[in-house]
């Protein structure tokens, strides 16, 4: 199996480090994790280069991006995730050929909004 990573934004340490260690008891297997606290700049694959870089900050926007993850395991991560010792469900994603090269404020906004795309089509669909 490939080293399972994942790169974090919008989560304080504490969390970060339940996030971390949840997973790694879910995979069985050591997680990696990457902050992207404060480096809205950054491109993204130079943020998941730092391993060493360890701010983490609480921000109203939440992000997990997975690295390394296949499908099944994204989807037992989702699954796992689900009322996670009460932590604020992020906006989910993967690193992809296009993002890597994104800065991560790039990234962010455009997560914004695909979830609100999603959001407003949802409501649509239940009105």
């Amino acid at each position: 199996m490939n080293k399972l990573g994942i790169m974090l934004y919008g989560y304080n340490e504490t969390d970060a480090r339940l996030i971390k260690k949840n997973l790694e008891s879910v995979f069985d297997s050591k997680i990696i994790i990457f902050s992207g606290s404060s480096r809205e700049s950054n491109i993204v694959e130079d943020i998941i280069s730092d391993e060493a870089y360890d701010t983490f900050e609480d921000n109203e926007l939440k992000v997990l991006m997975f690295l390394g993850f296949d499908d099944r395991n994204i989807n037992l991560a989702l699954e796992k995730f689900q009322g996670a010792d009460n932590l604020t469900r992020p906006i989910f994603c993967g690193l992809t050929e296009n993002n890597i090269g994104w800065p991560l404020s790039q990234l962010l906004e455009h997560l914004i909004e695909e979830r609100n795309y999603w959001n407003n089509k949802n409501k649509q669909e239940n009105n």
